[in-house]
């Protein structure tokens, strides 16, 4: 028998080196891409967790680490006579590295009124940049999802609305227990497009305002955003405070009252969007328990209404 094995010309292997070579022209970038978007990816993954241990961190001590005490809190205590109440175990077993093997920056509190920011400077590893070299941070990914109404007509949610509920429900709430623990009245005084924290002083008998704590200062709503309060089931008339009070001359009391024994005034506070039908709105009953309807709660709920 012939033996009807043979080599390759060298003309078959040029064609093979060819395939592959145009193979690797098509799918190497796009693999590389996708490499850079799962990093992306995981960044803004380990920074929402971050954001998950410092809430429960402030949770349990009333305040946000501070720039000076940075990340490493929530692994180990910090050296800080304050901070009482500090979780066995800590808030995270170890500091994440960022994708690109960086540590995540973190300074409190954070820029345009944020309690704090997280920040990873993306692939090149330096500050700005473009594309998968930009930075990615607590201040982006908010102004990402809450710089415009998201999915409006669609899902009916507003992030922007969710935010703001989110962060009140879990200020007050945060209030319910230092009011609990500390043995003291808090409050919280409305008005039409801003809000604040007061504390009740007996010795001066009088509400003073509670902005000691950075997450407790004055805020104003997001432009185009209101509040509606209801107590007792009836809409309340919510006016502007006059700043130009005369030093001496009380503030006007809070609309909502956060007791030491733990009760609270019952209530239902609303946030609108100013010209379309979205809200979200914040609840409280009498025992100081607090709950949210989000925005695209709100949306399923109006449409079963109008189905029945």
């Amino acid at each position: 028998m012939r033996n009807a094995q043979r080599g390759f010309t060298l003309i078959e292997i040029m064609v093979v080196v060819v395939i592959l070579a145009v193979l690797g022209a098509l799918v190497v970038p796009k693999i590389l891409e996708n490499v850079d978007k799962a990093r992306v990816t995981r960044a803004q993954s380990d920074i929402r967790a971050i954001q998950t241990a410092l809430d429960l961190y402030r949770l349990d001590n009333f305040k946000y680490p501070t720039t000076e005490q940075g990340l490493q809190a929530l692994v180990k205590q910090p050296v800080d006579p304050t901070i009482t109440n500090y979780r066995s175990g800590g808030y995270l077993g170890s500091l994440p590295k960022d994708p690109w093997n960086n540590t995540y920056q973190y300074v409190s509190p954070g820029p345009d009124g944020r309690d704090y920011d997280i920040i990873t400077y993306g692939r090149d590893g330096k500050p700005g940049g473009d594309g998968y070299d930009a930075d990615i941070s607590v201040s982006t990914l908010e102004q990402k999802y809450s710089a415009a109404i998201l999915s409006i007509g669609t899902t009916g949610r507003d992030s922007q609305l969710d935010e703001e509920s989110r962060r009140i429900e879990g200020l007050v709430g945060l209030l319910h227990e230092r009011a609990l623990l500390e043995g003291r009245d808090f409050g919280l005084r409305i008005e039409p497009t801003a809000y604040e924290f007061v504390v009740y002083e007996p010795r001066q008998d009088r509400w003073m305002t509670f902005d000691q704590e950075h997450e407790f200062r004055r805020r104003d709503l997001p432009k185009g955003l209101s509040f509606q309060l209801e107590l007792d089931a009836r809409i309340v008339v919510i006016k502007p405070i006059d700043r130009n009070l005369a030093n001496d001359a009380a503030p006007p009391a809070p609309q909502l009252a956060i007791a030491a024994s733990g009760e609270g005034t019952p209530f239902r506070l609303t946030l609108l969007r100013d010209g379309t039908a979205s809200k979200a709105s914040v609840d409280g009953d009498a025992l100081g328990k607090i709950s949210r309807v989000s925005s695209d709660q709100h949306v399923s709920s109006d449409q079963s209404e109008k189905r029945t």
